[in-house]
């Protein structure tokens, strides 16, 4: 009887555990925010921006998008089930709270607008429908804007330089690169393809054809041990939220890229400083994952009248023109 009673009472303890520690996205949702979270611990891919503007405030942003067709994976076809079965009940009740909202609702097709509040902002959207060319697409996005602890700060990439700088001399293993990206009067931005890496660019700057010296530095972090880069990513992008919302800089842009489950070795953000008026790109700053390597590439472009990143720009040392230098990766 005794021993009944002892087996009875520790099955009761393992399924209140297992109760307390049940995932996420198995238990109800109350805010977009756990949803997003439990699209990560899906091994979706979620992005969050962060720009500031020059009213001491901030906007923050995550963002979740798909297209859909009919060679979607098991996995992938599984989370547009959840999403459509968590979505409409989860945006009716935040629609109830809301100041204003707005529902369309018709066949497969869906679209919620929903102002939370207008002091701060704080703003729902959520689209599912088909396109006859792209096929099903679904998007969920939410953002608000935040009033900032400090004034805005002017163009200047010194703080973020210092944030750069400080979490490199923490690290043991860092080596470094120079880089330099030239284009010569004249020669456009062009797409580079290479049997292993494709390189492309994306042009911002007044003049398309005028001549333009990019330089900079790459540095390569080595940690060994499963998940290490990607905390270190992690932490880098943490120090620099908390750095552009605390006291934003004019003209500050952070993109991160959460991509969750199997895609973690994969993580990317961006950091820019970017002058409207004089439509030139001040500062650049990106990180990337890839392994057991952290590879972080700052660029001073504050002069170049155009800019131009590779997307491959780990592998890449320098470029002239239509010429390409690449690194050795197996260093």
């Amino acid at each position: 009887m005794r021993r009944l009673y002892m087996i009875t009472t520790i099955m009761l303890a393992v399924l209140s555990l297992a109760s307390c520690k049940q995932p996420l996205h198995e238990r109800q949702i109350e805010t977009v925010g756990e949803l997003m979270d439990s699209l990560i611990n899906r091994g979706e891919q979620v992005y969050r921006y962060i720009i500031c503007g020059g009213d001491s405030t901030y906007q923050d942003e995550r963002w979740f998008h798909y297209f859909t067709d009919e060679k979607d994976s098991y996995v992938k076809k599984s989370s547009l089930l959840f999403l459509k079965d968590k979505m409409p009940d989860l945006l009716d009740k935040l629609s109830e709270k809301a100041e204003k909202s707005y529902r369309y609702w018709e066949g497969d097709s869906l679209d919620y607008s929903i102002t939370m509040s207008s002091k701060p902002l704080e703003l729902l959207s959520f689209k599912s429908y088909k396109d006859k060319q792209m096929g099903g697409i679904v998007s969920l996005t939410h953002t608000y804007m935040r009033p900032a602890k400090y004034e805005t700060a002017p163009y200047d990439a010194t703080p973020i330089q210092a944030v750069l700088q400080k979490f490199l001399k923490e690290q043991k293993d860092v080596k470094t690169q120079d880089v330099c990206y030239e284009w010569d009067e004249g020669v456009p931005f062009t797409d580079f393809k290479n049997e292993q890496l494709d390189l492309r660019y994306k042009g911002i700057g007044t003049d398309s054809l005028a001549a333009a010296k990019i330089t900079g530095t790459l540095y390569i972090v080595t940690i060994k041990g499963e998940g290490r880069s990607d905390e270190l990513s992690a932490e880098l992008n943490k120090r620099m939220t908390a750095l552009i919302t605390e006291r934003p800089i004019k003209g500050a842009y952070l993109s991160s890229f959460y991509p969750g489950g199997k895609w973690k070795f994969y993580y990317m953000q961006a950091f820019r400083i970017f002058d409207r008026q004089r439509r030139r790109k001040l500062y650049d700053l990106k990180v990337q994952v890839l392994g057991d390597k952290l590879y972080i590439l700052e660029l001073n472009s504050a002069d170049a009248p155009r800019s131009a990143v590779p997307c491959n720009w780990w592998a890449v040392s320098r470029i002239h023109n239509d010429k390409v230098f690449w690194m050795n990766l197996s260093r």
